[in-house]
């Protein structure tokens, strides 16, 4: 059985400049464009349309992907406006969100 959350995705992937930026600190590449995306789930009534979804979260979304690369915030990109942002992530944006799997969802906290 299908079930549909009510929550719409964005899945985000970093670009070249975010790779550019961790050969910075460490001489080291993330991974390829278009390996290891992550998906985020927002909730309907914060995002009515991809525009207002990265709107209303792409400092979160940004913080969080620089954390899980590299903790020390001091390094990381100043990020000022979601046009910056769009240099280091490519999202794409989903308002239907489906879980085919039969086991209980699980929550952990990050």
């Amino acid at each position: 059985m299908i079930t549909a959350l009510n929550r719409n995705a964005i899945v985000v992937r970093p670009t070249r400049k975010l790779n550019e930026w961790m050969r910075s600190l460490n001489g080291s590449e993330i991974c390829e464009t278009d390996d290891e995306p992550t998906v985020y789930l927002v909730t309907e009534q914060d995002a009515e349309d991809e525009s207002s979804a990265l709107e209303n979260h792409w400092r979160k979304i940004a913080d969080a992907e620089f954390e899980s690369w590299w903790v020390d915030e001091r390094d990381w990109p100043k990020i000022l406006n979601l046009q910056e942002f769009l240099e280091y992530f490519v999202c794409l944006y989903s308002e239907i969100v489906h879980d085919i799997s039969p086991k209980r969802l699980v929550r952990e906290k990050f």
